[in-house]
């Protein structure tokens, strides 16, 4: 279609900033994708590649992701490590907190609890709750909503400060969080279109489900949920003994007070002022694995928790939140980019990372966790379904066109990512119908130094699409074929060190077939590199740590994300150049 979109955001913010402004509106597939996946089996190899990606470029620990393609075939891979030792591999049956993901367990029991005539939604909760401000406003939909417009018991302005001084570390009641929250006063008028997400909802709604059950929480989300489903690895932060067997939550941002261990990493549930798991109860308590989130998420998509009119209702959009533009339906929500029919949520707890999404009308799920406080699972997962857009859209039609693209509001969704104090963005789109280039904000925040158009970003592994493209020009030059083994190019001190190196062309590193080993996989890399931060690398100094490994398996063969691919085609650059291939990229690109 002639449409091209770049964007950039001076931030370490993993939250999905590029993704808002590359992809409001956009229902663009990828008909060339899915042959391109068939050759090589899959779906399996992809989501495997795509996890190993992101996993070395978000520069975490440990992902895992399971996606129920259209047939109902689920899928599950992960890549990395449950702690910086390296020693135990991050696994598809590794329990994590999903933080907030628990939101939507806890909605699943009020609707069931709605189905059974035991509530309404439109209940008021002055009901269970006569002392609440607003409370003869406020319904159980709107709590379900975040329409309630209470204030977050954990969102004011001194709550970092207050987390690290270990206000939270000990056992809270339900009711004074909601005091505390109350204190903060409203944050919005109830059942306004405008969502304030608010922790505070869910402690209302976990004690209503306690007043009509007449149960705690955790036993009607054990008897209603985890047992009917045999999720064995499912279970609470607050249950005895959890907490002494998780795997830990890590951070690399020196956000606490204990030592730094290997490559950086920071246990975090191991700090003096960690949250008492009470501090999250109905709205974050739950533990579990990528396999029974998956379990979870497909049965609600199949209609075995509450009726398909129900879930429908739960799917529709009820709120724009103000802060992060999600929009909520009841127990989770959707984002402006996705087609109609989509529900899901996510969860973020220190250390932790969860999400899941779904379609209505499909089969279609995805679930991810991460074990590293900055990692994002919400853009992972999204590219994941591209891998299976077919799933999503059924066969395209015989031209293969896209679909229509509306011109979003540019200018608008800068607004928005430079409201969540990014420092700046520089954005550029171009198509047949219409140029933007915009830049906003500073590239020195302190000293209020505006940011450019001429002004340099790191675009990091975007640099690969460069050494391909010139690649590509020696090939059609002749100077090189893509066929070619890579023993023609490099040495023996490499070649007689990396297996199956006669078997492996150049072709195969292009596109990362080639099964050679990633120097991000090897834990030894990154201790290195943070013990060295000013140290200059040279190109045999990196591939040393890739060296002497296993293949991932035999080149051509599978698909395993690599940047060990690209610093060889560097090196095979350099010797059919003459010269450093920089050279080259600056002068022909």
């Amino acid at each position: 279609e002639g449409i091209t979109i770049s964007g950039m955001v001076n931030d370490m913010d993993p939250s999905g900033s590029s993704l808002r402004v590359l992809l409001p509106g956009l229902k663009v597939l990828v008909p060339e994708l899915e042959p391109i996946i068939s050759e090589l089996d899959p779906a399996s190899s992809a989501l495997q590649g795509l996890l190993d990606q992101q996993v070395q470029e978000q520069d975490i620990l440990g992902m895992a992701m399971a996606v129920r393609l259209a047939d109902g075939t689920v899928i599950g891979k992960a890549s990395g490590y449950s702690d910086p030792s390296g020693e135990e591999a991050w696994s598809v049956d590794t329990q994590s907190a999903i933080a907030s993901v628990t939101k939507t367990y806890t909605a699943v029991v009020v609707m069931q609890l709605v189905e059974e005539g035991k509530l309404s939604l439109d209940d008021t909760i002055d009901t269970w709750f006569p002392e609440q401000p607003n409370g003869d406003k406020i319904t159980v939909r709107m709590l379900l909503s975040h329409t309630s417009g209470l204030h977050t018991y954990i969102k004011g302005p001194q709550h970092l400060d207050e987390m690290k001084e270990g206000k939270f570390s000990n056992y809270w009641a339900p009711m004074d969080m909601v005091a505390k929250a109350n204190k903060y006063g409203p944050a919005g008028e109830p059942g306004s279109s405008e969502g304030h997400y608010s922790n505070t909802n869910f402690v209302l709604l976990g004690l209503i489900v306690e007043e009509v059950s007449g149960n705690s929480w955790a036993q009607e989300v054990e008897s209603r949920i985890i047992k009917p489903l045999d999720l064995k690895d499912t279970t609470f932060l607050s249950k005895e003994g959890v907490l002494d067997i998780m795997v830990g939550g890590y951070t690399k941002m020196e956000f606490g007070t204990q030592n730094l261990l290997e490559g950086g990493y920071q246990n975090l549930l191991e700090e003096p002022w960690y949250p008492h798991p009470s501090t999250v109860w109905a709205c974050g308590d739950i533990v579990t694995t990528v396999l029974d989130l998956m379990t979870f998420a497909s049965a609600l998509f199949d209609g075995k928790f509450v009726s398909r009119e129900t879930l429908a209702v739960m799917a529709q959009p009820l709120a724009t939140d103000v802060d992060s533009g999600i929009l909520w339906g009841l127990g989770g929500g959707t984002l402006e980019m996705l087609p109609p029919g989509a529900f899901g949520m996510g969860g973020d707890i220190p250390g932790y990372n969860a999400f899941f999404i779904g379609f209505l009308d499909t089969k279609l799920v995805v679930t991810a966790l991460c074990n590293t406080e900055e990692g994002d699972v919400i853009m992972p997962s999204l590219s994941a379904m591209q891998y299976i857009s077919q799933s999503l859209s059924g066969a395209p039609d015989e031209s293969g066109a896209a679909t229509e693209i509306p011109a979003p509001d540019y200018q608008k969704i800068i607004d928005e990512v430079l409201q969540d104090d990014r420092p700046g963005i520089a954005l550029r789109v171009i198509t047949p119908e219409f140029e933007v280039f915009e830049t906003r904000g500073y590239v020195d925040w302190e000293n209020k130094i505006p940011l450019e158009k001429d002004h340099l970003f790191r675009v990091a592994s975007c640099t690969k699409t460069f050494i391909a493209t010139l690649t590509l020009m020696m090939h059609f030059e002749g100077k090189l074929d893509l066929d070619d083994s890579i023993t023609m190019y490099l040495p023996e001190s490499i070649t007689n060190r990396i297996q199956y190196a006669d078997q492996i062309a150049i072709r195969q590193m292009l596109n990362h077939t080639s099964g050679i080993f990633n120097t991000g996989d090897n834990p030894k890399y990154w201790a290195a590199q943070y013990g060295n931060p000013t140290k200059e690398w040279t190109d045999t100094e990196v591939l040393e740590f890739a060296l002497d490994q296993p293949a991932n398996f035999e080149p051509g063969t599978g698909y395993s994300y690599s940047d060990t691919d690209y610093l060889l085609t560097g090196l095979i650059l350099d010797q059919v150049l003459g010269h450093h291939h920089s050279a080259d990229v600056r002068s022909r690109i």
